[in-house]
């Protein structure tokens, strides 16, 4: 959820309560600076001088450089706006004035337009992944979610102030080895960003699919038989559900298909409250339900009594509300 989101996170540690607090983020502007033995976030590299080692200091540091993508297209089809093919770029490009933009298709969401967020949460995070530094410390206050500044480099362009994203501790008791010689010792390798450069998380994880169709019940208000919008939409009460409801907040809107479908003609027949549907879900996506037909049960049964009216075939209707009539279409094939 939060790669979706954009959304990177820390945990805060608080020695004098032993508590941990999970702070999320969606920027830079709230990280804290690290604090070292002396209390400042300035972070000395001092490298081949073993007269320091016991200085909190960096003993290694080194920009990297990884070919990732600088620009993101994102497109998506909305059904309530069908002719527009929805486009939201977020454009960019390297040191060297090189383009590599990736494609993306779907992942709108309908109620919440965020297709231009997404475009660009994307490019921040491939920026921040293409641009990074790595290190070896001393600092055992290091860890992801917070500031320090660099000193004492070679390369003055490395100067500046870094966000830690990742760390890796390593520890060992000091003793003395069979030849006299001490061993042990504390290290850590990490990496870190920019601070001018969003921490954003990159999609790594796989989004939940649902595999294959399901079935539901058609809901509604209490006392309607159709329920329905302009769209001709319905609600449904999924059957796993461990606290239905059997109303009109049993589910979102699902649309249905019809087998026409133009504009202001086709086929309309409106599932009612209490049929049983078939609810799949376009590629997999459980935010993207579709009712693509009827099933009878043990409470519907057909129309035309089986097996004894095997060779006939129609439709028949309900009248509502209440009952009492119907239409019908039959075709005997005897």
């Amino acid at each position: 959820l939060l790669e979706e989101e954009g959304i990177s996170y820390e945990f805060r540690h608080d020695e004098e309560s032993g508590k941990e607090t999970l702070v999320l983020h969606d920027g830079n502007g709230a990280y804290e600076p690290l604090a070292n033995i002396d209390g400042a976030a300035d972070v000395p590299c001092i490298e081949n001088e073993p007269e320091q080692a016991n200085v909190e200091s960096i003993q290694n540091f080194e920009w990297l450089r990884r070919m990732t993508s600088t620009a993101v297209l994102r497109r998506d089809f909305d059904w309530t706006t069908p002719s527009d093919l929805l486009t939201e770029p977020a454009d960019g490009e390297d040191d060297r004035g090189r383009v590599r933009r990736v494609y993306i298709h779907g992942q709108r969401r309908y109620i919440n337009d965020d297709l231009s967020e997404r475009s660009k949460d994307a490019q921040e995070a491939a920026l921040s992944r293409g641009q990074r530094a790595r290190g070896r410390s001393n600092v055992s206050v290091m860890r992801p979610g917070l500031r320090f500044s660099l000193t004492n480099h070679d390369r003055s362009d490395l100067l500046r102030e870094y966000l830690i994203v990742d760390v890796v501790h390593r520890g060992a008791d000091r003793h003395t080895s069979t030849s006299g010689v001490i061993e042990g010792g504390y290290h850590n390798e990490f990496e870190c960003i920019p601070v001018d450069v969003v921490a954003r998380p990159e999609r790594r994880t796989a989004r939940p699919t649902v595999r294959g169709p399901q079935t539901a019940t058609v809901t509604g208000a209490s006392g309607d038989e159709i329920c329905t919008d302009e769209h001709g939409r319905i609600r449904v009460q999924f059957h796993w559900e461990e606290q239905p409801k059997y109303d009109d907040t049993s589910s979102c809107w699902v649309r249905c298909a019809q087998s026409w479908a133009g504009p202001s003609w086709g086929a309309q027949f409106i599932p009612r409250v209490g049929m049983e549907v078939v609810v799949e879900f376009l590629d997999g996506n459980p935010d993207r339900p579709l009712v693509t037909g009827c099933v009878y049960n043990g409470n519907n049964p057909p129309p035309f009594a089986l097996p004894d009216h095997k060779t006939q075939s129609g439709w028949r209707t309900n009248s509502s509300p209440g009952g009492g009539g119907s239409n019908e279409l039959r075709f005997e094939d005897a």
